[in-house]
């Protein structure tokens, strides 16, 4: 592996956390030099105990990027912290199943020229169908926005007053949102410093809703540039893992951003809708003798029962 990175490579650092993205992870590297528009940058890859060739396969056909194979999965945060170097003064936090366009990248380090204050920037994720994810960029989450998403409203109504304007990937203008999706984000040295970077307590999911509150709560923006365009293929590194135990996960950590930021009551509030979508939802899924959907409300049912046991 080739150890020396120049002044220049330096500047620009990748982060790709990957777990069992052989599938994927070729695609993501191919595209990212014609994605930074020749601009010198380097990466690292931090693999969280990949059970495929994904370790194998980079080493073999990527002599340049950096590897540090995990033996456990120690989650996105933990890793990234991992990869991390206060040396670049640009950190890219980029998905293994993400194809950045065409000079997609050199336009988000050119968005965070223009806006000063921008501790971070990112793009417009495309999905596979080529449709905007109006998930690119969100509102901070609120009881409200979280019932209606978990109740399956804001993806039929993005960016609706019904939803509270959760999603709002899918305004054309670049400008100051709430959250960025850490799919892809580029963030600015002087920000991270300034915040201790992501929060390691998050294991996967709402570590970029809690980093993207902690840098406004520092006087920082972050900002969306829809006209950076990065494809999300999706079925990465969570696709490899067992749905239910994920989506618990997502829960989880959603409950561990409130209590950060809104207090145990907001927590415990959280908790209760919870078990209330999950109640309603049990009944639906009943009545149509699902019996796997059932399962899944019945967990989350457990998850609010031994949340409120856990010390």
């Amino acid at each position: 592996m080739k150890r020396d990175i120049s002044a220049n490579q330096m500047k620009r650092h990748v982060i790709i956390v990957t777990h069992n993205n052989e599938k994927h992870i070729r695609t993501c590297l191919d595209a990212l030099p014609a994605a930074w528009a020749g601009r010198p940058y380097h990466v690292t890859v931090v693999d969280n105990a990949s059970r495929d060739a994904t370790v194998t396969l980079i080493q073999r056909a990527y002599p340049n990027v950096r590897v540090i194979s995990l033996s456990t999965n120690i989650g996105f945060a933990r890793a990234v912290h991992r990869a991390y170097t206060p040396e670049a003064a640009l950190t890219l936090l980029l998905n293994p199943d993400t194809v950045p366009t065409p000079h997609s990248l050199a336009r988000l380090e050119n968005a965070l020229h223009r806006w000063p204050r921008a501790g971070a920037v990112g793009p417009a994720l495309i999905t596979p169908k080529g449709n905007v994810d109006p998930r690119s960029a969100r509102a901070f989450p609120s009881l409200w926005r979280e019932g209606m998403d978990k109740l399956g409203l804001t993806d039929h109504y993005p960016g609706s007053r019904i939803t509270g304007r959760y999603s709002m990937g899918t305004v054309q203008i670049s400008g100051p949102v709430p959250v960025l999706s850490g799919a892809s984000m580029l963030i600015r040295r002087e920000a991270w410093s300034a915040v201790g970077g992501l929060d390691t307590n998050f294991w996967l999911y709402a570590e970029d809703t809690d980093f993207c509150t902690r840098l406004w709560k520092a006087g920082w923006m972050c900002v969306y540039h829809p006209q950076a365009r990065v494809f999300h293929l999706g079925g990465g590194s969570s696709a490899s893992e067992h749905r239910l135990t994920l989506g618990l996960t997502a829960i989880d950590s959603m409950y561990r951003y409130f209590v950060k930021h809104r207090g145990q009551v907001y927590g415990l509030m959280y908790r209760g809708l919870m078990l209330g979508i999950a109640g309603l939802k049990s009944i639906y899924w009943g009545i149509r003798g699902d019996i796997f959907h059932l399962r899944v409300q019945w967990a989350i049912v457990r998850w609010a029962w031994t949340r409120a046991h856990r010390r």
